[in-house]
C-alpha cells in the first residue's frame, strides 16, 4: 500500500493554482500536496494570480480557462510576455460540465 504521508524525494515543488471555483481548485490543491508533496499557493482572481507569481518562484502553474473577467489563455499571454527564457511550464486547465 502506497503511504501518503511518506516524501517522495527531498525536492518540494511550488504550484501556483488560479481557478475562481473555489472548491475545484481546492480539491486539485489537496491532491497535489498528499500525492505530490508539493507546496501549492492558490488563487481565485487574476489580481491576487499576480500577487503570488511575483512573490516567489513557482515550478508548475494551473489555471482555470474560462474565469470571470478574464481567460487563461489570455493570462498565459501575459505571462509569456513577462517570463524571461520561458523558464516556468504553463498549464491551462478547464472543468467538463454534462448534462
Amino acid at each position: 500500500m502506497y503511504d501518503f504521508f511518506k516524501q517522495m524525494s527531498e525536492t518540494n515543488h511550488t504550484v501556483l493554482i488560479l481557478d475562481d471555483d473555489h472548491i475545484l481548485a481546492k480539491m486539485m490543491a489537496d491532491f497535489l500536496v498528499i500525492s505530490a508533496h508539493c507546496t501549492v499557493d492558490l488563487t481565485l482572481r487574476e489580481v491576487d494570480f499576480w500577487t503570488a507569481y511575483h512573490a516567489k518562484q513557482y515550478d508548475l502553474i494551473f489555471m482555470d480557462y474560462r474565469l470571470t473577467e478574464i481567460t487563461g489563455l489570455e493570462i498565459l499571454e501575459k505571462l509569456s510576455k513577462k517570463t524571461a527564457g520561458g523558464q516556468i511550464t504553463k498549464s491551462v486547465w478547464s472543468k467538463l460540465k454534462f448534462f
